[in-house]
């Protein structure tokens, strides 16, 4: 809360309250006042303009995110790094979307640092690391070769990859991701898609060996000129796609073989071989849409599951106008 400023009949008289200071040819004023003021000197100098238990000195700014509704909202009131977001209600609590995290990432209520930034107006030249969201590189062939193997500390940092923009992100190949845990996160859906192309043919993402991958609010389009063109292809590995699309392939959409496959709220359309195809594994598929996808050419139309594990969900999808061979899948 802020102080209302209290006339000074002289410059020497004092302040009362322990949120208040005199300057010199001022009025008293409240700290958070002060600390705004940048000829004032700061908390850092005199932590008196803090009035603990309920306010910090944090960055030279009183912090005093907590339960009083009656306070002031303030960068860096929240340094937790389990509780990171100052939430309704002034209290210190975790994070439930990626863009309240300054990172861009938010993880099990966390921000964490050490993020990948790609943007396909970055660069992939000289020393970039993909480190600084100012400096994106431009693809994630690059980003991911700073990915540290999936057997390293699950706490290392560079395990997260953020698409800055929506747009068409065109990789030289195929993004392979091999015995490496990632998780690739896109802007939100509202400010465009980002979208994971490749510039020569064949299938655009590939994970194999053990991989553990998150897809989160992209989408894989265009593969093309090759009933082998999928979209993304799992081999003995994890994926996990949530909010995704995968469009305008011309092989399966999504072709998964021993794979760990869960896939939430996500659009499978246009795929000219099908939609989705798991063979073995663990398959999980709850409230997507699964649509126009196979032909008068394809073996499947929209979903094909064979000898996948009894613990597999199938719910609450939306599976219509698929096609196998000359015959039109039922709604």
């Amino acid at each position: 809360m802020r102080h209302p400023a209290i006339a000074m009949a002289t410059l020497l008289a004092a302040c009362v309250d322990a949120r208040t200071y005199c300057a010199i040819g001022e009025a008293c004023r409240g700290a958070d006042a002060a600390i705004d003021t940048p000829a004032i000197v700061g908390c850092e100098v005199d932590p008196s303009l803090c009035a603990p238990p309920l306010d910090t000195c944090v960055a030279d700014v009183c912090a005093d995110c907590n339960a009083r509704v009656d306070r002031d909202r303030q960068a860096g009131d929240c340094t937790d790094p389990a509780a990171p977001i100052c939430r309704t209600g002034d209290t210190c609590g975790p994070c439930t979307d990626h863009d309240q995290c300054a990172s861009g990432v938010c993880f099990d209520g966390t921000c964490p640092t050490g993020v990948l930034y790609v943007d396909d107006a970055g660069s992939d030249f000289g020393r970039n690391t993909c480190l600084n969201p100012a400096v994106p590189c431009r693809t994630l062939t690059r980003a991911l070769g700073f990915v540290p193997g999936r057997g390293s500390d699950p706490a290392t940092n560079r395990r997260f990859i953020r698409l800055q923009t929506g747009g068409t992100y065109a990789e030289p190949g195929a993004v392979v991701i091999d015995d490496k845990a990632v998780w690739i996160v896109g802007p939100p859906v509202a400010v465009g898609r980002a979208v994971i192309d490749r510039s020569a043919n064949g299938p655009t993402v590939t994970l194999a060996n053990r991989a553990e991958v998150q897809l989160d609010r992209v989408a894989v389009n265009n593969s093309v000129n090759t009933t082998t063109a999928d979209g993304v292809v799992c081999t003995d590995a994890k994926l996990v796609a949530i909010g995704v699309e995968v469009h305008n392939n011309s092989g399966t959409g999504i072709a998964a073989t021993g794979c760990d496959l869960t896939v939430l709220a996500s659009i499978i359309s246009n795929n000219g071989e099908g939609g989705i195809a798991a063979t073995g594994g663990r398959i999980v598929l709850v409230n997507d849409t699964i649509v126009a996808n196979g032909g008068a050419a394809s073996v499947f139309g929209g979903v094909s599951l064979t000898a996948i594990g009894l613990t597999s969900v199938i719910q609450s999808n939306t599976i219509v106008g698929n096609a196998s061979g000359t015959v039109a899948e039922p709604d």
